[in-house]
């Protein structure tokens, strides 16, 4: 039997790395500091680690430890109600 495998798109239109975000298209162009990279042929696309790098500064970065994962976790937790 073939394996199924998925592949991600590193490199998404505007729509897609709003969606990613969670947000409009308006609110991720008014928020979002990052420029789309230019493709050889004019295509514009933006780079998914470069909004993970820019999300991450957000929040103050990805946890360093399981602890501190797990006090993210906790945080959420309290947010969500």
């Amino acid at each position: 039997m073939a394996q199924v495998r998925s592949v991600t798109p590193r490199m998404v239109p505007t729509r897609i790395a709003a969606f990613y975000c969670g947000l409009t298209v308006r609110g991720f162009k008014a928020n979002c500091p990052l420029s789309p990279r230019t493709f050889p042929d004019g295509t514009e696309r933006h780079d998914l680690r470069d909004i993970d790098k820019w999300l991450d500064s957000l929040i103050g970065g990805p946890p360093q430890s399981a602890d501190g994962w797990l006090a993210r976790l906790d945080e959420d937790d309290c947010r969500a109600g």
